[in-house]
């Protein structure tokens, strides 16, 4: 993750401003070493602790000193902390809402992007479409996008279809998300922005067949209501019955290429009809609990609280 947190531009380390701010991130020893409070976070490798002196201590003398540090980590299956003690006062739609997940959003929102206030979410439905690796085929794609549409516009919702690059700044890709009610995209890290839609909003994971992994769940759990699908009907791995008696989860588990098969690392994805009624009804089902759906007083209320000093 280093490499990625040293370019200026990442989205990594976006987050990692917006997490530190008003303080700034500078890269590398030769910053540690001319510290200054402005800086808020001193990128380095951890392997290099050993290695580094003080500020104006001899070669091999007692190692720097850092006020507060930002440590990476993994968090299998989640993005934030999510227990009793931390809980958000707030829950929507029977959802709950770590009080990380509120925090980030309005540190995002505050330091980011210069704005008092999250917006309010609008009926509109946001796909996150993938044309490269783990995608639909053309006719599922072209299938999938005339299905959306239809359910959509009967229920008075806007759909709207975006493809996340490396080339979109990360403010660009907030501002999409801000303000959708659903978010529907095929399981992959184009979901990891969904931590950034409103507080009770809701995202539809679409998995390929056989696979399915927890790591969207709830939005990364950032207090999303969630719906899920696997696709009926796909190929099974070359020798799945011979080598391991049928058992998928078993090869998944046993042999990495039987993982990515599944994941669709290497193959088109294509729906088929009885895909398609089923993640229609899921997005009837999402559409019925957005209604009424307002993000008033969630998030602008904490704003206000946290501007304040409390």
């Amino acid at each position: 993750l280093y490499p990625v947190m040293e370019n200026r531009n990442s989205w990594q380390r976006s987050v990692l401003r917006a997490v530190i701010a008003p303080r700034g991130v500078a890269s590398g020893w030769a910053a540690a070493l001319a510290y200054n409070r402005s800086l808020g976070a001193i990128l380095v490798r951890e392997e290099d602790f050993s290695r580094v002196p003080a500020p104006g201590a001899p070669a091999g003398g007692v190692q720097p000193c850092f006020e507060f540090g930002v440590v990476q980590t993994f968090l299998k299956g989640r993005y934030f902390v999510s227990d009793e003690k931390r809980r958000a006062k707030t829950k929507t739609a029977a959802v709950d809402v770590p009080e990380d997940a509120i925090e980030l959003r309005r540190r995002v929102y505050v330091n980011l992007m210069r704005m008092p206030a999250v917006p309010e979410p609008s009926r509109m439905m946001l796909y996150s479409a993938r044309s490269k690796r783990r995608a639909f085929d053309k006719p599922s794609e072209t299938a999938f996008r005339t299905m959306a549409k239809e359910v959509t516009l009967a229920r008075g919702f806007a759909f709207k279809n975006v493809e996340f690059y490396d080339s979109i700044d990360f403010v660009t890709q907030v501002k999409l998300m801000d303000s959708a009610a659903i978010m529907v995209g095929i399981h992959g890290a184009n979901l990891v922005n969904s931590m950034f839609l409103p507080v009770g909003a809701t995202l539809i994971e679409i998995f390929p067949y056989r696979y399915e992994h927890k790591m969207y769940i709830n939005g990364c759990g950032s207090g999303l209501r969630y719906f899920k699908h696997a696709l009926l009907r796909g190929e099974e791995f070359p020798g799945l019955d011979e080598k391991f008696a049928g058992k998928v989860h078993e090869c998944m588990k046993r042999a990495p290429m039987c993982k990515a098969f599944y994941r669709g690392d290497a193959t088109d994805l294509r729906l088929s009809g009885e895909d398609l009624v089923h993640i229609r009804g899921i997005m009837s089902d999402a559409m019925d609990g957005s209604e009424g759906f307002t993000l008033k007083g969630v998030l602008t209320s904490t704003i206000e609280m946290k501007d304040n000093g409390h």
